[in-house]
């Protein structure tokens, strides 16, 4: 019995709907029991424990590295530090240009009369630098005077002043004092920068032992409030006030002098802001001042906190140092009624004579002749700089016209294959490349003569990469390809290029002929730059040895005279 018509009409629909591809199909989808199952036997314990292993060895490495950061650089560099900061980073990226632009040669515009004595004889990159916070200004503690140190009896104590990345500075040796006032003699010379990013300025006070140091109490300061005081001469005495550890929890400080531990000990620190220790230095009222020096070990009490007196100043070197900087021949001294005297180097070398350990004088090379050896010396540099500046230039330049030619010369050469297949223009990119893959598959199985469209020669190309203005015939109707932008597209996703110009192709063919005159420059040149460089090692060498002989010789004629002196001497007695 045959089915109702509306039944086989739904029958045939379902007949002819499209059937979902395998692939397309949901996979079935495993019962829980079995894939449980198959991930249990899939566990291996041994290796999950390894690998627990491995990362908590890591992880504990990393934090022992960083805890102890300051020995791991002792041992791998020697020191306990990185001297330098974020701050050192961008004044040398952006301040100096990466060390191209030190701003000595500003010194030669602040030097005349008319410029304030703020000033005067000053870096102006330095200058500007300084109040942008990247640059330091220099300030001076004076009249450092420590008391209510904690410890009980007579002992050698001294200072350590810690600031930013540069290296700890320490005091002399105050031997034998009492620790309820110590006096230093010292003018310590710090360098801060006006930053709140700038690391507060530590002072600790050590007591010395027969085998090292212990901390006893430090002091911590803002750099910028130390600035604003050197300003204020009547508030550049500064106290900090503190407690001190000295003996470990259950311990009596009592007699301490007499159980001293192996080492030395950190009495107290003091920790001073570099912005604040800045402001105090331009204020002349808030330049001294007396901080509280905070213990080492919290667990002794003492009946009155440590202390440290402190002046902030600008330099007040007898020298003037500050503005010596960039001056390279000159040696400057200073007398007790603070006369200044710049001596020539070379007249510095000849009144002050070069003596060895025992006194004795030492034979030196004059400074005219290394001011002539370090004349050829940096002529030399500058001209090897200059021959690699020019080969990697010429080398860089030839390479990239190169490859601007021959891409622009690929795009018509498909373009040409499409012409001479009498493709429709504009023809598309896709359908362009379709053409240049069948004439490769083509020209692979069958093989092809040149001038056929699937290998068209030299005229083919220049007929059509040449304008109907300049005698060629390039489809009106489609654009100039440009270079380089089946590499933008594939590597950067960019629809970018370079325009192909009129005429590139006849560029690319006179190119061509000097591909290997070019590669032969390149290694000529290298090789020439070599040979002069042994070339001036050597008749450095020879300069040098020759004025060695000369000055043998010399010496050798001056005992010469003098023998025959002392001889005649001797017959006339």
């Amino acid at each position: 019995r045959r089915a109702p018509a509306s039944e086989r009409s739904r029958q045939c629909r379902a007949r002819r709907a499209p059937r979902p591809h395998p692939a397309t199909r949901a996979p079935a989808t495993p019962e829980r029991p079995a894939a449980a199952m198959s991930l249990l036997l899939a566990f291996d314990p041994l290796k999950a424990v390894s690998e627990i292993v491995v990362i908590g060895a890591v992880t504990g490495t990393l934090v022992l590295a960083w805890v102890y950061r300051g020995r791991v650089l002792q041992v791998l560099t020697g020191d306990d530090r990185i001297h330098g900061d974020c701050l050192d980073f961008l004044w040398f990226t952006c301040g100096q240009g990466c060390g191209f632009c030190t701003g000595e040669w500003t010194r030669c515009l602040t030097t005349w009369p008319c410029c304030p004595k703020r000033i005067r004889r000053a870096n102006l990159v330095k200058f500007f630098g300084q109040g942008f916070g990247l640059t330091p200004y220099t300030v001076e503690l004076k009249n450092i005077v420590c008391g209510d140190l904690p410890f009980d009896n007579i002992g050698d104590f001294y200072l350590v002043v810690e600031n930013a990345a540069n290296p700890a500075m320490m005091s002399s040796l105050a031997e034998e004092k009492y620790p309820k006032v110590v006096h230093f003699p010292e003018v310590i010379t710090i360098r801060l920068r006006w930053s709140h990013l700038e690391e507060a300025v530590r002072i600790t006070v050590r007591e010395l032992n027969i085998l090292g140091s212990q901390d006893l109490c430090q002091c911590r300061i803002d750099p910028m409030q130390i600035l604003d005081w050197c300003e204020h001469p009547h508030e550049r005495t500064c106290r900090r006030h503190g407690t001190c550890a000295m003996c470990r929890p259950g311990q009596s400080t009592l007699g301490r002098s007499h159980r001293r531990p192996p080492g030395s000990q950190d009495l107290c620190q003091c920790r001073i802001d570099p912005m604040q220790i800045l402001d105090w230095c331009e204020h002349p009222h808030e330049r001294i001042k007396r901080f509280e020096m905070k213990p080492v070990d919290q667990t002794v009490v003492r009946d009155t906190p440590a202390w440290i007196l402190l002046e902030f100043d600008h330099p007040a070197e007898a020298r003037d140092l500050e503005s010596l900087h960039g001056n390279l021949t000159a040696v400057r001294t200073a007398t007790r009624d603070g006369l200044i005297v710049d001596t020539p180097l070379d007249r510095f070398k000849r009144d002050y004579m070069l003596l060895d350990a025992n006194g004795q004088a030492m034979d030196e090379i004059p400074e005219e002749d290394l001011r002539e050896m370090a004349h050829l010396r940096a002529c030399a540099s500058t001209g090897f700089w200059l021959c690699n500046v020019i080969t990697v230039t010429v080398v860089l330049v030839y390479a990239v016209t190169r490859a601007y030619v021959e891409s622009c010369h690929r795009l018509y050469r498909s373009l040409t294959m499409a012409f001479m297949k009498s493709a429709d223009f504009p023809i598309a990119p896709r359908t362009l490349q379709q053409i240049v893959d069948g004439c490769r598959l083509e020209v692979a199985r069958d093989g092809a003569a040149l001038g056929t469209p699937c290998r068209p020669n030299t005229t083919n190309i220049m007929g059509l990469c040449l304008t109907n203005a300049s005698g060629g015939h390039f489809p009106q109707a489609q654009a100039r390809p440009t270079a380089f932008s089946h590499f933008a597209e594939q590597r950067l996703g960019l629809d970018a290029g370079v325009p192909c110009l009129n005429g590139v192709c006849v560029w690319r063919e006179h190119l061509v002929h000097f591909d290997l005159y070019c590669v032969a420059g390149c290694i000529g040149c290298v090789v020439l730059n070599c040979l002069c460089h042994m070339f001036m090692s050597r008749m450095m060498r020879w300069r040098k040895r020759a004025k060695l002989d000369r000055r043998l010789a010399r010496s050798k004629q001056v005992q010469d005279d003098v023998r025959r002196q002392e001889q005649r001497a001797g017959t006339l007695f």
